[in-house]
Parts: structure tokens; C-alpha cells; sequence
């Protein structure tokens, strides 16, 4: 059935990916990219690595249920999974940027008035209130 297949080839991929997110500096491109972890080391770092075990733990149990069970299940399961591991991640990062702090140094204040300050960011945080 190429629909297991798939779904156990997607959770090889997880578990690859886990392990690489927990090696990526902060960037704009790889990794849990919230507003308040691209502002901080130390959420980003603490972030990305309960993502990562998110995400291997995702993986795991996408292999697991699938052998289990038939193929489009397999693929509800896993979408599920990924959607929980979304979610619990990004409310992780919010709390440990509340611990942290939103902004390490004088530098990265200055580059963050720069940032938030652009008329379509602006724009984009009247929209979302």
C-alpha cells in the first residue's frame, strides 16, 4: 500500500529533521520561527530543541501507528500528530520567552525597533488585535 509506505517515509523524515533542528542557529528559514523566539538565543535555542523532540516523537509514532493500521489512517494519525506537536511547541516557546525576556542586548533592541517598526508590520499588528 504506497499510502504506509509514504506515511513511514514521512516519519523517517521527522525523525531526520528533529535531529537536525536541535544544530540550527537562530535564522530566518529553518527551525520554530515565532516572533518572540527570533528575538532571543536562549528561546530560540530552548525552543527548537523541545520542537525537535516534538517532532522525533511525531515521527515515532507516525512509523508506529502505521504499521499498525491501514494507510490512510496512518496519514489522519500523523497529520494529527503534527498538528499537537505544532501547537504544544509554539505555546513552549511563548512561555519560555515570558521567562527569558523578549530582547538580549542593546544591539538587537535597536535591530528590533527597525524590525517592528515597518509600516507592514504595523499594519499586520492592528489586523491580528
Amino acid at each position: 500500500d504506497i499510502a504506509k509506505v509514504s506515511c513511514i517515509l514521512w516519519g523517517i523524515m521527522f525523525i531526520v529533521l528533529g535531529n537536525f533542528m536541535t544544530k540550527a542557529k537562530r535564522n530566518a528559514v529553518v527551525g520554530v520561527r515565532t516572533v518572540w523566539s527570533m528575538h532571543n538565543d536562549n528561546t530560540w535555542r530552548k525552543s527548537n530543541r523541545f520542537g525537535a523532540i516534538c517532532i522525533i516523537i511525531t515521527g515515532l509514532l507516525t512509523i508506529i501507528t502505521t504499521v499498525f493500521t491501514s494507510g490512510m489512517t496512518g496519514t489522519i494519525f500523523m497529520l494529527i500528530y503534527l498538528l499537537l506537536a505544532t501547537i504544544v511547541t509554539v505555546v513552549y516557546s511563548k512561555k519560555i520567552s515570558s521567562l527569558y525576556g523578549e530582547i538580549t542586548n542593546e544591539g538587537e533592541a535597536i535591530a528590533s525597533f527597525r524590525l517592528l517598526s515597518t509600516p507592514s508590520t504595523v499594519w499586520w499588528r492592528i489586523w491580528s488585535c
